[in-house]
């Protein structure tokens, strides 16, 4: 329904209502978190992870940096969003 196809291992798919407007799938079989859609519009994050992709792959912001764990550090020069600048630039697709 919202473009996004997937073609092995659905029967080892679980999803959950993870809040108000989102939902969590991890694989049923380890436990490993395999994305999260916001229900309000047809927004779908994967774990890169999950893909085949280029070594030259680059990542255009963190969010929620202030809820980092003091000993991860990033080492790009990619936009840093805290929580609350997380949530008041997206917060509008969440009403939508």
């Amino acid at each position: 329904e919202d473009g996004v196809t997937i073609t092995a291992g659905r029967d080892r798919i679980a999803t959950y209502d993870s809040s108000e407007w989102a939902t969590r799938a991890f694989c049923k079989s380890c436990g490993t978190t395999l994305f999260y859609k916001l229900k309000s519009v047809e927004t779908f994050s994967a774990q890169a992870g999950l893909f085949d992709l280029p070594d030259d792959l680059g990542i255009n912001e963190h969010i929620f940096i202030d809820e980092k764990p003091g000993w991860y550090d990033f080492k790009d020069d990619a936009p840093r969003l805290t929580g609350a600048e997380t949530l008041a630039k997206y917060a509008g697709s969440l009403d939508e």
